[in-house]
């Protein structure tokens, strides 16, 4: 194969020129584990902010499996995708109560933990135990894509279904499949990467399709996403005696388990303050001011207004009207997920990020 000639470069290479980051000098599972989950939500250098945060919060397993799931939400903050956070509690909470506590050696069992596919199993299994599974992330298709000239679209499984056996059947050849692992993801986060691939310094440019054909930038080929949703969003942060009222999002949807002013949805054409509220609230409030953001999910394009007011009444208002919220999230909660606290205890809360620009912005005003 062409690729099995130019291993020898592709691993001088990575000698030469890898990075130094703190989940390449361990081979402890758990930490490995960790730092391939973090970084499927943000790049390597916010990642190591977030890896060192977890370590030092979660150091065992027995710790994560644990903790308070709203400490888990709490540290995992600003990540989105809570869903992953709650897996790997789930996934820690298995490896104790089925495994004895220890992380699993084998590829099949760390597969079957939640919250791991295919690439992260296979990252964990090579990078820790030395196992030759091919790790295949959007770096690795990437470069396959250009040097064995594949057309496919890398988001479809028949592209994985070609490359894959590819890259197996190498990594089952070489004597350090965590160093090929690693060099393979190396090169496409640095040197192949999605515009103006740097094919001069490219240890594999010898053999490469696409360098050879001037097809780098019509390979890999990406099928574009469809249009995030627009999604008209209005929260109410209510002032009384230096305390707010947050509500906690239910299970399952977006946010769920954590902290927000209490928000509605409305009309896309709906801006003004809504009339629900006005209606049940009265003439007891004042408005201070409205912040404004456009904050962009992967499936949704929200336009969000924030409403600060003022309750001016002795008592802390009802906003239950025949048992039920006037809240979109909130209908399903019961008293428990309602708090007024001080702003000041906000910080003991996993909120997410919009909800934190909010609150951020309301520490300046």
């Amino acid at each position: 194969m062409v690729l099995q000639r130019v291993i020898p470069n592709l691993l001088t290479w990575y000698g030469q020129n890898h990075r130094s980051l703190p989940w390449r000098d361990t081979q402890n599972p758990y930490h490995i584990w960790i730092s391939e989950i973090i970084l499927q939500q943000t790049r390597v250098e916010q990642g190591r902010i977030y890896y060192q945060k977890f370590i030092d919060e979660f150091p065992e397993i027995l710790d994560l499996a644990q903790a308070d799931e709203q400490a888990v939400l709490k540290v995992w903050q600003g990540l989105g995708y809570y869903s992953r956070a709650r897996n790997l509690q789930k996934a820690a909470q298995t490896i104790v109560r089925e495994m004895g506590g220890v992380f699993p050696h084998e590829y099949d069992r760390i597969l079957s933990l939640p919250g791991i596919g295919e690439y992260t199993a296979a990252a964990i299994a090579s990078f820790a135990f030395g196992m030759p599974f091919a790790a295949i992330d959007g770096n690795v298709k990437r470069w396959s894509s250009r040097f064995f000239g594949v057309d496919i679209p890398i988001s479809k499984p028949a592209f994985s279904k070609m490359v894959g056996p590819l890259l197996q059947e190498v990594i089952e050849q070489t004597s350090h499949p965590d160093l090929f692992n690693q060099a393979s993801i190396e090169l496409g986060s640095q040197v192949c990467t999605v515009s103006q691939p740097k094919c001069e310094v490219c240890p594999l440019q010898a053999s490469c399709y696409a360098f050879d054909k001037k097809l780098q930038n019509q390979l890999p080929v990406v099928v574009k996403k469809s249009q995030p949703q627009d999604w008209n969003l209005h929260f109410l942060a209510v002032h009384h005696h230096n305390e707010v009222f947050i509500v906690r999002r239910p299970k399952p949807g977006i946010w769920a388990g954590l902290y927000e002013f209490p928000s509605l949805t409305l009309p896309s054409h709906e801006k003004g303050f809504p009339a629900a509220w006005k209606q049940v609230l009265g003439g007891n409030l004042d408005i201070l001011h409205i912040q404004r953001q456009v904050h962009l999910l992967s499936h949704k394009r929200i336009e969000a207004s924030c409403w600060n007011v003022r309750w001016n009444g002795e008592e802390k208002p009802n906003f239950r009207v025949a048992g039920t919220l006037l809240f979109d999230a909130s209908n399903a909660l019961d008293e428990n997920s309602e708090l007024w606290i001080s702003l000041n205890e906000i910080d003991r809360y996993p909120v997410h990020r919009l909800m934190q620009h909010f609150l951020t912005n309301n520490q300046h005003d």
